[in-house]
């Protein structure tokens, strides 16, 4: 028996018994096609039409979306006469084919896929599978054709167990599923899909029920998802002030089953955390604890951070010569051009550059290869020749005809630029599109990028991934000397030729021909969205080798200008070309400087005036079992407590900087000493790590700068991060770091963090991704505008305060020793310098630096003792 539904676009989850047929899922209908209001939500007028039970219309991301359910061939579903809403072009790009499976190719289901999580969460090995989140509801299923959830498991994985019920659906029948299949990895809440405002079914989001504390409280309190490790049937959540935590049973996700056998992989659960409810302080107890660690009293330094506290973290790392692979549609006018040989084989050995859909630019000394054949195929939007994947997306292309420049001659490197017509246009889609060419003689920026299928080192195979590397223009006087006459350059570098290099990064062998790129950022005139557009400014044609420090000569592009426009009858303009509408809609969209988080950084903690509290007076971080850093004004605000993470604990003591200036800012630091000690069990599982304090005077060269920030949403503050400039002029104050970012953006949205980190993660000299802090913040207003300054305190001018502030137990321990005349020194033991601080026993010769720079004043320098004839003095660690 068929039942009718009325839908509204408030709650567009349809929820179907087993005996509801797919094919009388009614319509979301708008009164009219040109109803303006859909664009608002539901209309007063709308209403469903019984008679068209299989279209619907809905709101989506702003847009209305409309198509047909039932799994129609597109031709019969804009003829269909009961789905009279996808007549004309209604019925395309938007539409959810088959079980709303996001087909290959489909432009505007793609864009929702990767923008909302409100459809198409998750895909795992079947077209027939989907999971998606609505209204705080998680749907799950299989659907269509003869295919079940139960039929094929392997092939719908994320159909197994109740996620997998009266939601599949089949076209022509009902659909019942078995509810005794173990989901043991939760398939759907892989990755970034168990972010913000997902928590499937494995983190308790009822499936058959709208679960408010996971559509709201989830969202407002950021501890959803907190902790999961390798079985996704573990959670952490806050629910009405209390913590839960434990695993939920295969077959009911009301049951925890903690104490269960067979639960190995639900580490999360083990002691008194395993508990359906537990009280806040509970799990406090578990992250901050009463007592010191062992060796708490033996630290001399805060220099063993990444020892101590990042032991058990690493640096993934993957390797044109140690580039990065390049993903798909990344860059689409790069162009692999190929010789076909007798076997069928295509070898590609040169790479080049699509500048318009019939024609790519590549070197001249592509034109044959060692056995003085022409190549004779272009490969386009394929970035990795060693699997078929993605070849659906690729565009093979066979070459009408090579131009190679008039003045190029083979013995020579000059001139070395060529265009390859295609015998067919190539057609504009997400992975293939046209670049732009760079047409000014100079090229005024420091970065560039360098792309190519060549060898990675002296010798070795091809690349069968596309790879890119950045590089650093040289100046012509650099260039030269780096790379004397020769006789593929008798007349040394010309102006129509220049040099660029990295000192590990360069092109090599078999990327010639490729382009070196800049990409800028266009606002254009289509629209308010930012683009990334690429322009080619060298072609690749010699360099010196695939060793480090090798470098590599290209064509300047803009000294051809003339000879590539009157051969491919196109003009080339900077500023026309990225607004160009047959490629803009295909050039990625760039994201703002602005990084929102959903989840606090392991380090990052809010600073409270009460216990309870929600609202923060201010920010600090982490650096130590037991303190936390934040500036003088806010230390001047006398926090009580802070907040890691839901993890509350009192502060015993604030320590502002004895040198603050509360006129200059100057020195604004302050320590906050906590009642507890940060566990054992919480480092050693690296659930929350202190950063480390930068202890150099210069930033790392090339590396990210984030200004920690708040984003102002409603009466919520979430945390967020600004991807900052340095800035060095007379703008910034004379001990502060300052940044800036240029980009603008809407204002009030945001706001800097104050007393907050200004950070990045920094690999260490044991391959370790560490946190570290550059500075706390200090002044600005805003997040963003050229001008708008940040100052921070910097830590490295003030490491050995900090440093003298952490280990002060240690010093009160030594000094009671000096006094009863109880100390015992011995080689790398603690000491107390004379000049203050701490440091280290250590031979005379480890510390030669101290004994010159006091040579004239030998009471800095301390003896601990004498080996033989060996002085052993207390170097300060500032020596070390």
């Amino acid at each position: 028996m068929l039942r009718q539904t009325t839908f509204t676009f408030g709650l567009i989850l349809v929820l179907l018994t087993n005996e509801i047929l797919a094919a009388n899922m009614h319509c979301l209908q708008c009164s009219s096609e040109s109803d303006e209001n859909c664009a608002e939500g539901t209309h007063p007028t709308s209403e469903c039409l019984p008679e068209e039970d299989s279209c619907f219309t809905r709101l989506v991301g702003g847009h209305v979306v409309r198509g047909c359910l039932l799994d129609l061939p597109l031709d019969e579903c804009l003829n269909d006469k009961t789905c009279r809403s996808c007549v004309g072009n209604g019925c395309n790009t938007a539409y959810w084919p088959k079980c709303h499976h996001c087909g290959s190719g489909d432009v505007g289901c793609d864009e929702e896929q990767l923008g909302s999580p409100e459809f198409c969460g998750q895909i795992a090995g079947s077209n027939y599978c989907y999971a998606r989140l609505n209204g705080g509801q998680v749907t799950r299923g299989c659907g269509f054709q003869d295919e079940l959830c139960v039929a094929e498991p392997e092939s719908c994985q994320i159909c197994f167990n109740d996620g997998c019920n009266g939601l599949a659906r089949d076209a022509l029948k009902p659909t019942k599923c078995q509810t005794t299949l173990n989901d043991p990895l939760c398939v759907s809440c892989q990755g970034d899909n168990c972010n913000d405002k997902r928590w499937l079914r494995c983190h308790q989001c009822k499936v058959t029920t709208l679960d408010s504390s996971c559509s709201a409280e989830q969202v407002d309190s950021a501890m959803f998802c907190a902790y999961y490790r390798e079985s996704n049937r573990c959670y952490t959540r806050v629910l009405n002030g209390f913590f839960e935590r434990g695993c939920l049973s295969d077959l009911d996700e009301n049951v925890n089953v903690c104490n269960e056998t067979g639960i190995e992989k639900c580490n999360i659960c083990d002691g008194q955390a395993c508990n359906s409810r537990v009280n806040s302080a509970a799990i406090r107890r578990q992250t901050f604890v009463d007592d010191p660690p062992p060796d708490y009293f033996k630290r001399s330094s805060l220099d063993d951070c990444v020892q101590r506290f990042h032991y058990n973290t690493s640096l993934p790392f993957t390797s044109v010569h140690n580039g990065d692979p390049v993903a798909p549609g990344e860059y689409k006018a790069f162009a692999s051009i190929g010789w076909t040989r007798s076997t069928g084989r295509v070898d590609y050995l040169c790479g080049g550059t699509l500048i318009t859909l019939s024609y790519v630019l590549t070197a001249a000394h592509c034109s044959v290869d060692s056995e003085n054949k022409r190549p004779d195929t272009v490969r386009l939007g394929d970035v990795d020749l060693s699997t078929n994947v993605g070849d659906q997306n690729a565009q093979q292309i066979p070459i009408k005809r090579f131009v190679r420049h008039p003045e190029y001659k083979a013995a020579r490197a000059y001139h070395d630029i060529a265009l390859i017509e295609l015998e067919r246009a190539a057609e504009p889609s997400d992975f293939v599109c046209r670049a732009c060419l760079w047409t000014l003689p100079d090229i005024g920026y420091d970065r560039l990028t360098v792309m190519g299928f060549g060898t990675t080192e002296f010798g070795s195979d091809l690349s069968k991934m596309l790879l890119k590397a950045d590089l650093m223009p040289l100046s012509k006087s650099d260039c030269q000397e780096r790379f004397p006459p020769n006789r593929k350059i008798s007349e040394g570098i010309l102006d129509s030729q220049f040099c660029a290099a990295d000192p590990t990064k360069d092109s090599c062998a078999g990327d010639s021909g490729g382009p070196l790129l800049v990409d800028l950022v266009d606002s254009g005139n289509i629209g308010a969205t930012y683009k990334k557009v690429s322009f080619v400014a060298g072609v690749v044609s010699l360099g010196t080798g695939c060793n480090d420090g090798s470098l590599g000569i290209y064509t300047r592009v803009s000294s051809y200008l003339n000879w590539i426009e009157s051969t491919t009858g196109a003009t080339f303009n900077i500023t026309e070309c990225p607004r160009n509408i047959e490629c803009r809609l295909h050039y990625p969209d760039v994201e703002s400087k602005i990084v929102s988080q959903n989840v606090d950084p392991k380090f990052r903690v809010k600073l409270l005036q009460q216990e309870q509290s929600e609202d923060s007076i201010c920010s600090g971080t982490l650096i130590d079992y037991r303190h936390v850093i934040t500036s003088a004004e806010c230390g001047m605000l006398q926090p009580k407590f802070i907040d890691l993470q839901g993890n509350v604990v009192a502060i015993t003591k604030v320590t502002i900087h004895n040198d603050f200036n509360a006129k200059t800012l100057q020195n604004n630091l302050a320590l906050l000493t906590l009642a507890q000690f940060l566990s054992r069990e919480a480092t050693d599982q690296a659930s929350y790590l202190p950063a480390c304090p930068w202890k150099k005077e210069t930033l790392p060269q090339g590396e990210d700068i984030y200004v920690s920030g708040l984003e102002q949403f409603g009466y919520r503050e979430n945390y967020l991060f600004i991807n900052a400039t340095l800035v060095n002029d007379n703008r910034c104050p004379k001990g502060s770091l300052c940044t800036e970012n240029p980009q603008d953006i809407v204002p009030g949205i945001c706001k800097l963090d104050q007393g907050g980190p200004v950070t990045n993660y920094v690999r260490s000299r044991f391959d370790k991704f560490v946190p570290s802090i550059y500075a706390v913040n200090s002044r600005g207003s805003g997040c963003s505008g050229k001008g708008n300054i940040f100052e921070a305190t910097p830590l490295a001018a003030h490491y050995k305060w900090i440093e003298s502030q952490i280990l002060s137990h240690v010093v009160d321990t030594l000094n009671s020793q000096q006094t009863w005349n109880q100390q015992e020194f011995y080689e790398n033991s603690t000491c107390l310098p004379p000049t203050g601080g701490l440091g280290r026993c250590v031979p005379d010769g480890r510390c030669r630096q101290l004994i010159i720079d006091n040579r004239h004043q030998l009471s800095n320098i301390k003896i601990c003792k004498f080996d033989g004839q060996t002085s052993v003095v207390c170097c300060p660690n500032s020596y070390l």
